[in-house]
């Protein structure tokens, strides 16, 4: 089965939480080694400005999920490809490769690991520079730089990576080893762990984004493997229901659900009309005020050991992930909305009204080996919150005090039943303790802002190979149509037909005054985390746990949509739009457009005019002229080269002092002649504030033909 092991860590973060941060902030994601593909967060549904292979100098560019990484063969002290260049400060860019039984990933993400770019001849101490192409970056939007981390060599690189983009501080890592995973501020056990560290910055139009990175030892230097550079999407929209006719449609949509989406952090305890003045509710159960909670529910209308989650069973929808499908008729929204604490009074448990729709809140535990054929799930407390773009992982029951009694554990075998309360197939919860140190948690609650809650846990094809195996019946999946008013669904809450589940799910408001009668006041010492009386055994199961947890919080690990799963979505949503006609580049000024196909019926789009090449470090002290080189776009002539001189674009820097021109060299013109060589600059560049020193004009270069002579040179002219 697939096991997303997310292991980010933010090292700039504000109290607030990643949202909320102003400045960059970085994290840290592992990937599995098997599927490494699906789970290296490249994706068609994503647009890059950036996406680059280190060291591929076979002269095919490599492609994952429909994402092409163009080629990044060294050269000299400066290579480029698709708006990103690495620069050596000293020393020569070099190519190497190969394969190693130390790349634990399979599939071109380990092809694209064992090429790389390095430094040959870098000295103690001595620097390299990554800068992203301005142009093709955005004012105002926010990016993902994520740069791609192995150990292909066992060399001991120690490097310290300074990332800028915002206008603001760098954010560093700090000094690790390269090679060695564990020594990075991941927090993962395993050395050999493929990784990437994600920097994610709002351009501010202004400085140059990029990365200087410092080696402590020069006999060991920092290699480029691959990076990408990832628009993050802005807020999700809300699409509009449809009648009766979408419940019976829904089967052939595939499992998708419709309705509105989401984009609002959410709230525990909140006070709502919609749930106070529900006869849903206020017929099946009673209010009771709990410490810190406020007016919560409990039923008062089911049999004895009853648990939320249980009087029903799970489905598995494409974009939603686990969803539970129970007859109760307070089911729309205990289930979908808010949390649950488990009580000392009434039937055991009371509902805690949430603001956010989701399939579920629930924890997950599997078994650890396959001799534990366990599954499990517990209502989440209200201290599980979730926020945009961090979700809920598998943190949850250590961060959240989750204890064993709260889980309903079942064999592998019942899973596919059709209610897991009715069929008596769950284990006694005086078993739940020792079940706890056979198993592990799996929670892989997601929530992007352009998508609803998505509820990971166990994988469904996995679950029903063991099924099979066991001669249960298979688990099913269900597409989800949300409706804003019980009218549509002819005064039901709920619909449950075939595989299509119709669910109430309006947009909560707050602020809502409770008029029913409050039956019980729930103080402190009511509230039961589920730990039971065993004081020895508690102990034994919070060392566990904790041992388990490994560090994990919700400010270094988020959860994260699976690439499968937001590849299911593109299929039935159309293709992102992207730069040239759709695709990966979401555009970039008329230079270097991609060439990724958009969605169904859109055409690849044609390549715009080879962009003049991008010198990312002209001039500053003297030192490096780079030299631009255009990028041909499909079906069009070669680029100019781009202009030698400038103002000194390091990483984070902004306009200065103009340096002397490089040299411009034109782009590969296509089965003939080559293009027309750019003209070198005309100014070293004029800069802005202070420094408004004049440059050295750089000479033009003529591009070479494919198949044929080279262009013709373009002037060096000089001012200054």
């Amino acid at each position: 089965m697939k096991k997303y092991s997310l292991l980010p860590i933010a090292l700039t973060v504000l109290a607030a939480g990643l949202l909320h941060a102003q400045a960059g902030t970085i994290f840290y994601q592992a990937i599995p080694a098997a599927q490494s593909d699906v789970n290296s967060g490249i994706s068609n549904q994503n647009q890059y400005t950036s996406a680059v292979d280190g060291g591929n100098s076979r002269g095919t560019d490599r492609v994952i999920n429909g994402i092409t990484l163009y080629a990044l063969a060294a050269t000299g002290q400066t290579s480029t490809a698709d708006n990103a260049t690495i620069n050596a400060l000293a020393g020569t860019l070099s190519n190497a490769g190969g394969a190693s039984a130390t790349i634990q990933a399979d599939g071109i993400l380990k092809e694209v690991l064992a090429d790389m770019t390095f430094n040959n001849g870098a000295t103690d101490g001595s620097q390299q520079e990554i800068v992203l192409e301005p142009a093709s970056l955005e004012a105002g939007v926010t990016y993902d730089l994520r740069v791609y981390i192995g150990n292909a060599t066992g060399q001991n690189r120690q490097v310290s990576l300074s990332f800028v983009g915002d206008g603001q501080a760098a954010v560093e890592t700090g000094f690790f080893n390269e090679d060695d995973a564990t020594t990075s501020a991941g927090g993962f056990t395993d050395r050999n762990q493929v990784y990437y560290i994600n920097y994610r910055y709002a351009w501010d139009g202004d400085s140059t984004p990029g990365i200087t990175i410092t080696q402590r030892s020069g006999s060991a230097p920092f290699v480029l493997y691959a990076l990408t550079n990832q628009v993050v999407p802005a807020g999700g929209a809300t699409a509009t229901l449809g009648g009766g006719e979408a419940l019976q449609a829904a089967g052939a949509q595939g499992g998708l659900s419709t309705g509105q989406v989401d984009n609002e952090s959410d709230e525990v305890g909140v006070a709502s009309d919609d749930f106070y003045n529900s006869d849903s509710l206020n017929q099946n159960g009673q209010w009771v005020d709990v410490e810190k909670w406020g007016n919560c529910w409990q039923p008062t209308k089911v049999p004895k050991g009853w648990c939320p989650y249980t009087n029903g069973k799970w489905s598995d929808c494409d974009d939603c992930g686990w969803t539970f499908i129970s007859d109760e008729p307070w089911a729309w929204c205990t289930y979908h909305y808010g949390r649950w604490c488990k009580v000392r009074t009434g039937c055991g448990w009371a509902w805690v009204p949430g603001k956010v729709w989701a399939p579920a809140w629930v924890s997950w535990r599997q078994g650890r080996e396959k001799s534990c054929d366990c599954l499990g799930w517990a209502p989440l407390p209200p201290e599980a919150g979730c926020e945009i773009n961090v979700g809920i992982s598998t943190w949850v029951d250590h961060s959240c005090d989750i204890g064993p009694e709260c889980y309903t554990f079942i064999n592998i075998r019942d899973f596919g039943s059709d209610s897991y309360f009715g069929c008596g197939c769950i284990y006694e919860h005086s078993r739940n303790i020792v079940i706890i140190e056979e198993t592990i948690n799996i929670t892989n609650i997601c929530y992007n802002s352009h998508v609803n809650i998505y509820c990971g846990g166990p994988d469904r094809q996995w679950c029903n190979e063991r099924i099979h195996e066991l001669g249960g019946k298979e688990v099913g999946k269900v597409h989800i149509n949300r409706y804003d008013d019980p009218g549509k669904m002819g005064g039901k809450h709920s619909r449950h037909e075939g595989d299509s589940l119709g669910l109430v799910s309006p947009k909560i408001k707050g602020g809502g005054k409770n008029h029913q009668k409050i039956a019980d006041t729930l103080k402190h010492d009511k509230i039961d985390k589920g730990w039971g009386n065993d004081k020895k055994a508690e102990k034994q199961a919070r060392n566990h746990i904790a041992k388990e947890n490994g560090g994990k919080n919700p400010k270094n690990t988020k959860a994260t949509l699976p690439a499968d799963v937001a590849q299911k979505m593109g299929k039935h949503g159309g293709g992102q739009a992207g730069g040239g006609g759709g695709g990966q580049h979401p555009g970039g000024k008329g230079k270097n457009k991609g060439q990724g196909q958009g969605g169904n019926n859109a055409n690849a789009g044609a390549g715009g005019a080879g962009g003049g090449g991008f010198n990312q470090h002209p001039g500053g002290k003297g030192k490096n002229k780079g030299q631009g080189q255009g990028q041909r776009g499909n079906n069009a002539s070669a680029g100019a080269g781009g202009a030698g001189g400038g103002g000194g674009k390091h990483p984070g820097q902004k306009q200065s002092k103009g340096g002397q021109g490089g040299m411009a060299q034109g782009g590969q013109g296509a089965q003939g002649g080559g293009g027309q060589g750019g003209q070198g600059t005309t100014s070293g560049g004029s800069g802005k504030g202070k420094h408004k020193q004049g440059g050295q004009g750089g000479m033009a270069q003529g591009g070479q033909g494919a198949q044929g002579g080279g262009g013709q040179g373009g002037q060096g002219t000089t001012s200054g």
